[in-house]
């Protein structure tokens, strides 16, 4: 079963189902997938790695769709900041 069709089934309990998808979400091993799924109706950012490369998931809920797009870290920071990653 592919890491889109998981997902699908996971959202669709809540009513929702997938509006846009990044194909890099099929890279994701179980672990990963696990945290994305914990955190996709709740529409929270995850952190994850593919090939030991740091992502992050953007989980975005617009009406009953939600969006899975994946950025590198790097790129997450220029965009939003490191607010996310700083620790007091």
């Amino acid at each position: 079963m592919t890491n889109r069709k998981k997902i699908e089934e996971e959202i669709e309990k809540e009513g929702r189902t997938i509006g846009g998808y990044s194909d890099l979400m099929e890279k994701l091993n179980k672990k990963e997938l696990e945290k994305v799924l914990e955190n996709a109706i709740s529409c929270y950012d995850v952190d994850v790695k593919i090939n030991r490369k740091e992502y992050v998931v953007q989980i975005d809920g617009v009406d009953d769709e939600i969006d899975f797009t994946i950025i590198s870290k790097s790129e997450y920071i220029n965009r939003y900041g490191n607010e996310r990653y700083e620790t007091d």
